[in-house]
């Protein structure tokens, strides 16, 4: 009886200390059995941290995995990529929406963007006047007393200017991303450059003699066409400071002389930009209106004090 109370000590002392756990077989209460029937536990007779069972120390243990495992789900701890990344189709039709943002044409803003098959955008353009004839001595008018009194006698069309802006030797083989289905002419020249597929977003031109022509050269030359279909309603382009700086590693300005100089040369900061004495200007007006709010805070204790 003692040496069975000596070795229930000794188990209870392993188990709070966070030694090796033991297991007890079943029918150990039989005289004559004593010592012999408790063993080391085997390592398959401890419970894994992620499944159930298991004494304190494996609840400890889990306590400690399936938080990281869930937010690893979630994609929302570090060392997880972010879930709502764009795709590529919503990255590249973007990039030609955004171009079609720098167009001047004041009823249709088309942007363009080649991409070759290893995703690398090779070509960018948007519709808009020839190069050197300037955007206020022609018309952009829809209608007039005649054709030459209209943009399209004018215009080069956004896929046209996407080809003859490329970077690269060749766009054969290469897709297009534009907001509109293209047109006769345009399909000619993709046809011609070797472009394999175009992802358009609208064809709201669908029955119109040109669009038609359009769709029977792209076909006859076996060139793909699908239209694009969004993932993302919208993408939101945020120049807004606090957004990119809070993005930054801490070191970012560690060697920068004057932190505040970025917002004039960084283009990410965009519509926020300011020049240091505005950013200056704006700091001493601030203070202003602090140092207001603070002298007031004052008299409204005095008059609260003298009430008392």
């Amino acid at each position: 009886d003692r040496l069975r109370v000596l070795v229930g000590l000794a188990l209870a002392a392993a188990v709070l200390c966070g030694g090796p756990r033991w297991s007890v077989a079943a029918g150990t209460a039989s005289p004559g059995r004593g010592v012999a029937a408790m063993a080391p536990a085997t390592p398959a007779a401890r419970s894994p941290p992620a499944l159930e069972g298991g004494r304190d120390e494996a609840g400890r243990k889990r306590a400690r995995v399936q938080p990281a495992a869930g937010a690893a789900a979630g994609g929302s701890s570090a060392g997880t990529k972010r879930p709502d990344y764009l795709s590529w189709d919503d990255y590249f039709m973007s990039v030609a929406f955004l171009s079609a943002m720098r167009s001047k044409d004041p009823s249709t803003q088309v942007g363009a963007c080649i991409v070759n098959p290893d995703n690398r955008i090779v070509g960018i353009g948007y519709n808009g006047f020839p190069t050197g004839c300037s955007d206020d001595k022609l018309p952009w008018s829809r209608e007039g007393g005649s054709k030459l009194d209209t943009k399209y006698m004018y215009v080069v069309h956004a896929e046209v200017n996407a080809i003859l802006n490329k970077n690269s030797a060749s766009v054969t083989g290469c897709r297009m991303y534009v907001a509109l289905f293209p047109c006769n002419e345009c399909a000619k020249l993709i046809i011609q450059s070797g472009i394999t597929e175009v992802i358009y977003l609208s064809d709201k031109y669908h029955d119109l003699p040109e669009f038609v022509a359009s769709r029977r050269m792209l076909n006859l030359a076996g060139v793909k066409f699908r239209q694009h279909s969004p993932k993302s309603r919208q993408v939101v382009i945020d120049f807004g400071v606090d957004k990119v700086v809070t993005a930054l590693p801490p070191h970012h300005h560690e060697h920068d002389p004057d932190p505040e100089s970025t917002r004039t040369q960084s283009p990410m900061l965009g519509r926020r930009l300011t020049s240091p004495s505005q950013s200056q200007q704006q700091q001493e007006e601030a203070e202003e209106h602090v140092q207001s709010a603070q002298e007031q805070g004052d008299r409204s204790e005095a008059a609260e004090g003298r009430r008392e």
